[in-house]
């Protein structure tokens, strides 16, 4: 209730939008940092600027992520994030320090969340915005209605730093979303996510048989892809940025933003590229997370890997998937998600993809848009 009636204070899309009566664009032009919502935390409690680079300020998100960050309906797994991936997706070249915002508790963080600053084209009007993520709070503090301060102080620091609008994406229908995505997933290692219990298959189909369905068939000699190289990332970033402004919702990277998401080296991100003789020709990438295990059961992660960006001149889109999921697997991801924006839903009955639970809903703030078709959407965020 009051996460309802700070967003109903906030210039975003409410149930009340009518999109034929709406100009799209900037809803508040020239915004101020207003006193809508008060940043004062309780006594007791202080803020803290996270510094992603440093490793125990690193440590802290990580133990507060790890204990209490989303969890499944049923409370069986919790997302984990290693701290080389919070690392890489909380830090920008275009990060001045001040995006990634905590609340302290006697040097404990309680309460977290992170900004990356970014330009979007909507619609071929171009915008500063700030992707925001990894809103949480300890669960011992959640009584103390800390998720609208974290909020407001986020959008204080962001007009403040010229940020006016934002980008985020919630499981959770928070309000008016511009688009509404679904999750799909392929098994990979069933043996593992049987094991671990997060995945139940039906018991009339032997385990010789349910691995001969999900194994994955060679790749042609001709159509395998390679790792990508720091030497291959002027020709990719130029091809990339041609290809993904096809979208009605996408991001202009730099080539030194690119750089950071795709060539870190830190097993949170894989890169790899098709090349014929006449050069490379495709482009595309996943990133890799774990899921712990709750509740005392056996301490089996799941490795997840995540569709992330692609650009395609030469392969299919099925020869793609079928290339990111042959890396997946040899990566040790024990199953392979992704939603279906850009051209995901292009793929074929044959990579054996499944619906997912749940949707992803991706919501803007300060910026006034009509509903937009998931296949329309070239923004990921992780």
């Amino acid at each position: 209730m009051q996460n309802r009636i700070f967003w109903n204070t906030q210039p975003v899309l409410l149930e009340s939008y009518n999109e034929n009566e709406t100009k799209e664009g900037l809803i508040i032009e020239n915004r101020c940092i207003g006193t809508e919502y008060e940043t004062q935390l309780p006594n007791g409690l202080t803020w803290k600027i996270i510094n992603p680079l440093d490793q125990r300020d690193t440590d802290l998100v990580f133990n507060l992520l790890r204990d209490h960050y989303v969890e499944d309906e049923g409370s069986r797994f919790r997302f984990y994030y290693s701290k080389e991936f919070l690392s890489w997706s909380i830090s920008s070249p275009t990060n001045n320090g001040k995006f990634s915002i905590g609340i302290e508790s006697s040097s404990e963080l309680i309460g977290f969340i992170s900004g990356v600053p970014l330009t979007l084209s909507i619609k071929d009007k171009k915008c500063k915005f700030l992707s925001m993520n990894f809103l949480c709070v300890h669960k011992s503090y959640r009584k103390l209605r800390l998720t609208p301060i974290l909020l407001q102080k986020m959008i204080q620091t962001t007009i403040h730093e010229g940020y006016p609008c934002g980008i985020y994406t919630s499981g959770t229908l928070i309000h008016t979303p511009i688009s509404t995505s679904h999750y799909y997933l392929r098994y990979l290692n069933l043996k593992n996510l049987e094991k671990a219990g997060f995945v139940v298959f039906d018991r009339t189909l032997g385990p010789t048989y349910r691995e001969k369905i999900y194994s994955l068939p060679d790749l042609p000699i001709e159509k395998k892809s390679r790792p990508m190289t720091f030497h291959d990332l002027p020709q990719v970033f130029e091809f990339f940025i041609n290809f993904i402004s096809k979208y009605s919702v996408y991001q202009n990277f730099t080539i030194e933003e690119f750089s950071h998401l795709f060539l870190s080296n830190n097993k949170s991100v894989y890169s790899f590229v098709y090349e014929t003789s006449d050069g490379i020709k495709d482009f595309f990438s996943f990133y890799v997370l774990c899921f712990q295990p709750l509740n005392g059961q056996n301490n089996q992660y799941v490795t997840a890997a995540y569709c992330y960006y692609y650009a395609y001149n030469c392969l299919s889109i099925d020869e793609i998937f079928w290339n990111m999921l042959h890396w997946a697997k040899d990566v040790g991801a024990d199953i392979f998600y992704m939603i279906d924006v850009m051209d995901n839903k292009m793929i074929k009955s044959d990579l054996k993809f499944e619906s997912g639970q749940g949707s992803l809903y991706y919501f803007l703030y300060n910026w006034s848009l009509g509903t937009v078709n998931p296949e329309s959407i070239g923004v990921i965020l992780v």
